[in-house]
């Protein structure tokens, strides 16, 4: 019984403080905080006189530029392939794809290889301008000035602090026009056909 008095004038000191609606609790506020603020880093690179970028998370390396074996009768803003690791890889080059002006390759020069679907492929570019974490919603679609072909190749613009970045749509540009997937197989890894 005395624990029970014990605990009503408990009840009766604090229910005006009961009564009110409890604050936001610094854990509750912090995740809309978050949702808000959720980045995407990305890596800078130059082209020309334009800062781009694309999503770290899609690079698997970056490398000086390397000898390209060129492709026979492949469209001009295929490089040529490059042996990564074992993996033959494709370079494309962006500016010749979005229609920038050609500029020479220097020291600065570099690829960088990328996850595409299932392959890896490279984009030759050059400089690199370093790593930024972009709050998502600042993100915003191409501005309208950017239309046509060059709009095919942007999925945004980011700003992170001082700097405007281009967000390239990576899948557009290493796209190649009119290509499907054959399904052919490797010569010499045939499969046996059925007679």
């Amino acid at each position: 019984m005395a624990e029970q008095n014990i605990i009503d004038a408990f009840l009766e000191q604090m229910g005006p403080l009961l009564d009110e609606e409890p604050a936001a609790t610094p854990q509750e506020t912090g995740v809309a905080d978050r949702e808000a603020e959720r980045c995407i880093d990305l890596m800078g690179f130059r082209l020309g006189e334009e800062e781009y970028a694309v999503d770290i998370m899609r690079i698997r390396e970056i490398t000086p530029v390397l000898e390209m074996t060129p492709i026979p009768r492949a469209p001009g803003y295929i490089s040529g392939v490059v042996s990564l690791r074992g993996n033959i890889t494709p370079i494309f080059d962006p500016k010749k794809k979005i229609g920038l002006p050609q500029t020479e390759r220097t020291h600065r020069s570099r690829i960088i290889v990328l996850n595409r679907d299932e392959e890896q492929v490279g984009i030759v570019v050059d400089a690199i301008t370093g790593a930024a974490a972009v709050p998502m919603g600042s993100i915003e679609p191409p501005p309208a000035v950017i239309r046509g072909h060059q709009a095919d190749y942007i999925s945004g613009v980011a700003r992170d602090d001082d700097r405007m970045l281009i967000v390239m749509d990576i899948d557009a540009v290493t796209q190649v026009e009119g290509a499907r997937r054959s399904g052919k197989s490797i010569p010499g890894q045939e499969s046996p056909q059925e007679g």
